[in-house]
C-alpha cells in the first residue's frame, strides 16, 4: 500500500528542472533593437531622451565607448567558434549604465537587453574597473592649487567672485543602513539615504 502510494507520487512528480538550463536569448535583436531606439540617425528616440535616459550625451557614450574598446578587450566584439556575434560593447555598457544609474534589477535588463545575469554582474563590474583606470587620472581625482585659480578666475569673470562651483546632492538609498541608524538617516524620503554631494566646474 505504502509502496504503491510512492509509485504514484514519483509518477506524478513534475519534471525537475536544471539548474544549468540553456535560454536561447536572441541578443542580436536586442542589439537591433537598442541601435533603432537611440543610435541610427533616424532613431525613434530623439537626443533629448538619450540623455535623460543615459545620463550623458551620445557624443560622450561614443566617446565612452571608442575609448574602453581600446583598453579592455572584453568590450571588443567577437565571435564564437560558429560565427556568431557575441555582445556589443554598446550592449555591453547601456546595460551597465543602467544598473549603475537606475539600480535597475538584472532580471529586467535580461529582458529589455537579452543578457543574462552572470554577465551583467561581469560586465558591472569590469566597466567600472576600467572606468576609473581610464579617467581617474584626469577627472576622478581632488582639486589641486591649479584647479583651484583657474575656478575662481572662471568664476568671477562669470560675476560670481570668490565661488569654486555650483554645489549639486543627491540621495542615495542606502539598503543596509543600520537599524541602530535609521532615524539620522530617514528624510521626507521616508527610507534611509546617503546625501552624495558634488562640486562641478562649468567645463564638467
Amino acid at each position: 500500500m505504502i509502496e504503491q502510494g510512492i509509485a504514484d507520487l514519483e509518477e506524478n512528480e513534475p519534471p525537475r528542472i536544471s539548474r544549468c538550463t540553456f535560454i536561447n536569448r536572441d541578443h542580436v535583436k536586442a542589439y537591433n533593437e537598442l541601435v533603432e531606439k537611440y543610435f541610427v540617425v533616424d532613431c525613434i528616440y530623439p537626443l533629448r531622451m538619450f540623455r535623460q535616459r543615459f545620463r550623458m550625451r551620445r557624443k560622450l557614450f561614443h566617446r565612452i565607448q571608442a575609448d574602453i574598446e581600446v583598453v579592455e578587450p572584453y568590450f571588443q566584439l567577437k565571435y564564437d567558434c560558429t560565427g556568431r556575434a557575441d555582445f556589443s560593447s554598446i550592449q555591453k555598457i547601456t546595460v551597465a549604465l543602467r544598473i549603475l544609474a537606475y539600480e535597475n534589477p538584472i532580471d529586467r535588463e535580461d529582458e529589455a537587453l537579452s543578457i543574462a545575469e552572470t554577465t551583467t554582474t561581469e560586465t558591472v563590474r569590469i566597466f567600472c574597473r576600467t572606468i576609473i583606470d581610464m579617467y581617474s587620472e584626469q577627472y576622478l581625482r581632488s582639486h589641486n592649487g591649479r584647479d583651484l585659480i583657474r575656478l575662481l578666475d572662471d568664476n568671477k569673470s562669470r560675476g560670481f567672485p570668490g565661488k569654486i562651483g555650483p554645489l549639486d546632492c543627491m540621495h542615495w538609498e542606502w539598503k543596509i543602513c543600520p537599524t541602530a541608524w535609521h532615524g539620522q538617516y530617514v528624510g521626507h524620503y521616508g527610507r534611509p539615504t546617503m546625501v552624495l554631494k558634488v562640486v562641478a566646474s562649468q567645463d564638467l
